[in-house]
Order: C-alpha cells, then sequence, then structure tokens
C-alpha cells in the first residue's frame, strides 16, 4: 500500500493555526506561558493539529503543553475512561486554564505527560500493508466499542455497567487479525 507523499510545513501549519482560529493570543504569548510555567526548552511537536498549537516542555522535555480553539476542547471524561482501560498508553492530562485577551477567543491549554514513542503519521509510509491494516483495523474496533460504552452508560445503572466491565476488559483484549 503506497501511501501518497505530502508536503508539510511546520512554521506553515502553526501560522494558519493562530490566524485561523480567530484568537486572542499569539505562537509567542503561548510559548512564553509554555516556559514560564512548565520550564525548559519550548519546541513545536513535528505534526500539528488543525485545531490546536502543541508544544514540547518541561526541564526534562517531559511536557505535552497544547493550546485548543474553544471549538475543540478535550473531553476530559472520556480521557478519564481512555486512561482507566489502556493504562501508560495514555498520557496523565489536566486542564490549565485559558489564554487570551478578554472580548476574544481565548485558547484553553492542556498539560499532558511526554509519552515515549513515534506518532503515527510520522511512521506509516515504513509499515507494511498488514501492519497498516491491522492499525485500521484497531482503531476502529475502539471506536465501536467507544460508541457501545457511552450507549451502555446512558442505558444501564451504575451496578450493571459494574458487573459488566470485567467482560468490556475482555474485549479490549481482542486482537485483530
Amino acid at each position: 500500500m503506497n501511501m501518497p507523499q505530502l508536503i508539510y510545513a511546520l512554521d506553515s501549519a502553526i501560522d494558519s493555526f493562530f490566524a485561523e482560529a480567530g484568537s486572542a493570543s499569539s505562537r509567542e504569548e503561548c510559548d512564553q506561558f509554555a516556559s514560564q510555567q512548565f520550564g525548559g526548552t519550548i519546541q513545536p511537536v513535528s505534526i500539528q493539529g488543525l485545531s490546536s498549537y502543541t508544544v514540547i516542555a518541561g526541564s526534562d522535555s517531559d511536557k505535552i503543553i497544547q493550546f485548543r480553539e474553544q471549538a475543540a476542547l478535550l473531553d476530559m471524561k472520556m480521557l478519564a475512561i481512555a486512561k482507566h482501560v489502556h493504562k501508560d498508553l495514555v498520557p496523565d492530562c489536566s486542564a490549565v486554564g485559558w489564554i487570551g485577551k478578554n472580548n476574544s477567543q481565548p485558547l484553553a491549554i492542556y498539560e499532558m505527560n511526554r509519552l515515549p514513542g513515534e506518532n503515527y503519521i510520522t511512521i506509516r509510509a515504513s509499515l507494511t500493508s498488514d501492519q497498516q491494516r491491522n492499525t485500521i483495523y484497531s482503531l476502529a474496533k475502539y471506536g465501536i466499542l467507544y460508541r457501545c460504552l457511552l450507549l451502555l452508560g446512558t442505558l444501564l445503572t451504575k451496578k450493571t455497567v459494574q458487573l459488566f466491565r470485567p467482560i468490556l476488559a475482555e474485549m479490549l483484549k481482542f486482537k485483530c487479525s
């Protein structure tokens, strides 16, 4: 499976985020906040999201600081569920606050611990077709399970959900082949 080669310019992506977000803050203000609050050399991650500006911070470069548009806030309850299910594969995350001037579009600030490993998008070209297919199947499986859990959570009592917890844990261990 050949993946198309894309041209990506980090600084252009960052500039586009701040220009299109209608943000009350700038890259410089976000970098300054991250530096003052978390220390270390502030370095943007190599691939930026469309709705956020993300940097590496901390004296040991062990923190991820993300500045997100109001329309793209993180679902802290969902992150807590993901952390409970996947343990060390999901970073600890906390909402830090907001940055921006009054009467404008402030950005939400999140702090996460930096996990080891590579970003999928940067290594996908080196994966075999089978590895790429298995990744897609695994992501789809968790997406379907997530929707089922949301439905169960709205339909069942807390006691019933607790009874199903061992079954759900086994479902999460299932591997697509």
